[in-house]
């Protein structure tokens, strides 16, 4: 060591890890770090933001809506049981309507369509359905593919009067609810984004497969449901509706 104390050649410094005041001193060790943590830090703060985007994408994304080219009739098309070319199989399904006020003006194609989708069911299928109301959602418990039991969907929608805000979350788990294999949702809203989680696991957990069809104007929580259960998603405009209704009578 030479005489100001510098390490000399053949004199080095203290080595890694032994204890030597005059050595660098923890605090100034710990001060090149900062950047290092910093960087990280960054790093893994966007990654779980990255995450949680696709995680939200994930739930409110869904299959790309079913699309009829110009001449092509979906009542026409379809083969088996179905609704406006939707396949509803499995030996038990229920309809779930929509009855705002969104759909005033849209409510008779509607019923015409659930009373032709009846009228596809196997004889052996079963069927039930709700409605969406302002209060509580009306239910028909299901029952066997019967004149009656068809008579007694067809009367319920039509003293259905569309009206006021409905709740999308109510009606489709009381549908759920019933134990259906296909749910068939007919809607121009779908649950809260918050909400859908939670339809989603009673889907589940009932084993239902469920077929979306949003009248008008694209409803992402509908879309997201349908991924979610393995169903699918159809996109429907009201005057087209009426068209083809007119065209397969």
């Amino acid at each position: 060591m030479t005489m100001n104390g510098e390490p000399s050649a053949d004199h080095p410094g203290p080595s890694e890890g032994h204890d030597d005041s005059r050595g660098a001193s923890p605090k100034a060790a710990v001060w090149r770090r900062p950047p290092i943590l910093i960087g990280a830090g960054v790093a893994v703060v966007a990654a779980i933001v990255a995450v949680v985007l696709l995680a939200v994408a994930g739930k409110l994304s869904g299959p790309d809506p079913i699309i009829y080219e110009p001449g092509h009739n979906p009542f026409e098309e379809a083969e088996g049981p179905s609704c406006i070319g939707m396949p509803l199989g499995g030996g038990t399904v229920v309809y779930c309507v929509d009855s705002s006020s969104a759909l005033r003006n849209s409510f008779d194609a509607i019923r015409a369509s659930v009373d032709r989708s009846l009228g596809t069911l196997g004889i052996r299928q079963r069927f039930g359905l709700v409605v969406w109301t302002e209060d509580e959602p009306k239910v028909l418990p299901m029952a066997g593919n019967t004149p009656a039991s068809r008579e007694a969907a067809a009367a319920l929608l039509e003293e259905t009067l569309p009206s006021g805000s409905t709740d999308a979350k109510a009606g489709i788990q009381a549908a759920i609810a019933l134990g259906p294999d296909a749910l068939c949702i007919i809607a121009a809203k779908g649950p809260e984004e918050g909400d859908l989680s939670a339809v989603v696991g009673r889907a589940a957990q009932a084993g239902c497969v469920v077929r979306c069809l949003a009248i008008r104007d694209a409803i992402p929580t509908l879309s997201g449901l349908a991924e979610r259960t393995g169903g699918s998603y159809q996109l429907i405009d009201p005057q087209q509706l009426r068209i083809w209704l007119t065209e397969s009578e």
